[in-house]
């Protein structure tokens, strides 16, 4: 089936359909897609490796965890996240997210975060779009870290979230933290579950 290429200052993700997409796994990014094992991109013991306590982000009672992947090749992005459970064998992806650092230029971000956002617009056209606008990043406690975020509520279930982050000077300093534009993919099961739960 023809792909639809959306292009941007770099080529964020793709589409399975010619012109819209009526699931959540119609999208891929880096080739991966939603319900996609990781075995078939990386080995089980890569798996193991960066779902370490270390590595992995795991989530409060440890149902699901997210690693980043390190594919042979990234093309369009400088990281990528995935989702799975943490008993499942089969490693399904349930949640994909390519990074892109802006570091120190959150002005490119937002200007690529709307070419984004026009773009899924012409594709959802009824879709449910929830912009949270300016808001303190979840993770930063202090406050002093803002988030840009939109939504994009799929009907089958599950959603895409655009955001642009803009870390404070501190976490960049002690953490290492950049200034990121993120494109997630989740499915419905994960999105639901994100509704409720927050990090370990």
């Amino acid at each position: 089936m023809k792909r639809l290429s959306l292009y941007l200052f770099l080529l964020l993700f793709t589409l399975q359909t010619p012109s819209q997409a009526d699931d959540i796994s119609d999208f891929q990014i880096e080739g991966m897609s939603i319900g996609d094992s990781l075995l078939d991109y990386i080995s089980e013991k890569e798996v193991i490796k960066f779902s370490s306590k270390k590595k992995g982000a795991f989530f409060y009672n440890k149902e699901f965890v997210e690693i980043y992947v390190n594919l042979p090749v990234i093309e369009d992005y400088d990281k990528l996240h995935v989702v799975y459970k943490t008993k499942d064998d089969s490693y399904a992806i349930h949640s994909i997210s390519g990074i892109v650092y802006y570091q120190n230029d959150m002005k490119k971000c937002i200007e690529t975060k709307k070419n984004i956002i026009n773009q899924l617009s012409e594709i959802f056209k009824d879709t449910k779009i929830d912009d949270k606008g300016k808001i303190p990043h979840d993770i930063d406690k202090s406050g002093e870290s803002i988030s840009y975020v939109t939504y994009f509520w799929i009907k089958s279930g599950g959603h895409i979230e655009i955001s642009c982050d803009d870390v404070s000077e501190k976490l960049t300093n002690e953490k290492r933290w950049k200034d990121q534009l993120a494109v997630s993919v989740t499915n419905k099961e994960f999105s639901d579950f994100l509704s409720n739960v927050y990090y370990d």
